[in-house]
């Protein structure tokens, strides 16, 4: 069984800031060590009727079943797509909470680029980026 994750009310410190130097309040939790089939409770982009950019959840892709058919928000949402055969990071862009509340569009191989530990380490990240973070056998 898996460790249930806690959150850190420790302020950030050095080794917590972004790669502009600016501190991140993002939430810290203790990731998962191993990978357990679930959703990404991250926001992940897609694109509207418009062709303009959209941040929707894993309840707006289980909302039309169909959507699984598209294998990028598939591998965003694997729970809802039932594709937990396969551990893989999400092939998508997602939204992550920054210092004042301001929310950032990041992706796996951002989380893999540097500072892949603190980066996994960000609240949802692990879950998303299992892959990148170490969780597949």
């Amino acid at each position: 069984s898996t460790p249930t994750p806690t959150v850190s009310t420790l302020a950030p410190t050095a080794s917590t800031q972004d790669e502009l130097g600016t501190p991140s309040l993002t939430p810290f939790v203790s990731p998962p060590t191993e990978w357990e089939c679930s959703d990404s409770t991250l926001r992940l982009r897609t694109f509207n009727g418009k062709g303009e950019p959209s941040w929707r959840g894993c309840v707006w892709v289980s909302n039309k079943p169909y959507r699984c058919n598209d294998q990028s928000l598939a591998s965003h949402c694997p729970e809802t797509c039932n594709i937990c055969n396969t551990c893989q990071d999400s092939a998508l862009r997602f939204k992550l909470l920054k210092a004042g509340g301001r929310r950032i569009a990041r992706n796996c191989e951002w989380v893999k680029n540097k500072q892949t530990l603190i980066r996994c380490a960000y609240a949802g990240v692990a879950e998303t980026c299992p892959r990148t973070c170490g969780l597949c056998n």
